[in-house]
Formats: structure tokens, sequence, C-alpha cells
């Protein structure tokens, strides 16, 4: 029987957005969703997309904001959107995040990381030097999977959706499901939008060695997301889940 698996990353506790991504994993008959990591961090509803994510028996491997709230997590006073976090979670949250996992392999087939095998903060498919992501080529992207054996590889942290096919594997980043756009000064300035406000996922379909990715994208309650963001003081983050871009 071909086995049907839930993709999901960088929720950003958008519990909104979550809500209904799962009302659509309920409606597919879906039982297995592996997360992808940055679970938490932003200013909306870290509890209860911490609730809905343990609900649900999510598999869940640590994404970069994951990691620094888990690092900050015993302080305050270092940033702005990490203090908010931690005045929302309680300390079995904080427990939760300091042991999540780098990265996992799911039936020998599918390998998850958030960002690179190396790195969580660096991306996998996307080459952002110029200020914009672009594809990166075939030998950049080999580099980072000379180690890696399953045939399939899932990767988060850029927050746009692909499936690219390289010799080795096919690699499938699902999109986020609750920050459509940001910009960042890591590694240099850059932008990534997806342009809407919808909320991404990805399903695949195992079946022995064959694999069915589709995209999944959901309208849900953005406004409400993006007018608790402007309560706690993060007007960039309510435009972006508004308009899925950085700026007009």
């Amino acid at each position: 029987m071909p086995e049907t698996i839930a993709v999901v990353a960088d929720i950003h506790g958008n519990r909104w957005a979550l809500e209904v991504v799962l009302d659509d994993i309920r409606e597919r008959r879906i039982t297995t969703v592996l997360n992808l990591g940055d679970s938490l961090y932003g200013p909306l509803d870290p509890m209860g997309t911490y609730s809905l994510i343990r609900e649900h028996g999510f598999f869940s491997i640590s994404g970069n904001e994951d990691r620094l709230l888990a690092e900050y997590g015993r302080s305050r006073g270092k940033h702005k959107t990490i203090d908010y976090v931690l005045t929302q979670i309680n300390p079995d949250v904080l427990s939760w995040l300091e042991g999540l996992p780098f990265d996992h392999v799911s039936n020998n087939l599918i390998y998850c990381c958030h960002g690179t095998p190396e790195h969580d903060t660096e991306y996998l498919i996307e080459d952002v030097r110029s200020g914009y992501p672009l594809l990166k080529d075939s030998a950049s992207l080999s580099s980072h999977l000379n180690s890696i054996f399953p045939p399939v590889v899932c990767c988060g942290h850029s927050h746009l959706h692909h499936v690219v096919q390289t010799d080795q594997c096919l690699i499938i980043n699902p999109g986020s499901v609750g920050c459509p756009a940001y910009d960042d000064d890591m590694p240099v300035y850059h932008r990534m939008e997806t342009g809407t406000p919808r909320a991404s996922y990805a399903v695949l379909t195992l079946d022995h060695f064959e694999v069915k990715a589709s995209h999944i994208s959901l309208e849900y309650d953005a406004e409400g997301a993006a007018q608790t963001a402007e309560k706690n003081g993060h007007d960039n983050w309510a435009f972006w889940l508004r308009t899925g871009r950085v700026s007009p």
C-alpha cells in the first residue's frame, strides 16, 4: 500500500494557518506529519501552535529559530521576538525545544533537515548572494548531499516551496505554513517573498521507491494573524502575513 506523508515547515507560531493545514491533512486521512522546524518563533501564538503540534503527534526537528529559543530560553532581554515567545511558553515547551533533533531519516527514504545537512541557517536550494533567491547549480546542490543516502531530501528555512531533482535525490521544500515573506541580513541582505498570504505545505506519496510530491496552498484567517502581530508590536510581520511580500 502506498504511504502518504504530510511535510510542514516554518510554522512560526501561526496557529491560524496551522489549524487550516491540519483540517486539510485530516480530510486527506494522513496520519504521519514531518515538521522541519522553526515552529514557534514569531509574534503570534506560540503556545497554541505548540499544543496543536503535540496533540497531532508531529515528528519535529529543530530549525535555527527553535535552536535560538532553546539557547536563550533561560534568560530575557536578548531579542524582541524571542523575548515575546519566551513570555508565552512554559518550561515544558522549552524542554521540548531543547530536545529537538537537528535532522531525521524517515523510513530510510526521506532525509529531513531545516537548512542544509551541515547548517540550520544555510539555504539548501537557494543562492541569495544577489539579494534575491536563485536556484543553486547542480554542483552546489550535490556538495551538500554527498553524505546523504535517502532518495528524498526535505528541507525548509527559505519559506519557498520547491521540487528539485538532482542526480542523487529529489529535494522538496514544502514552503512555509505560517510566514509567507521575510527579509534577512545574513549572509547578505535578501528578501524571501511568496506573493500570497496563503499557508503552504507538501504531501508525499511513497509507493516502494516511487515518490509523488504535491504542493498544497490554502487560504486561512491571515488577517487575524496579522492583527495579532500588530498588537505585539511587529508591523513588519503584519505586512508579510497580509501580502506575502516584504514591502509594497
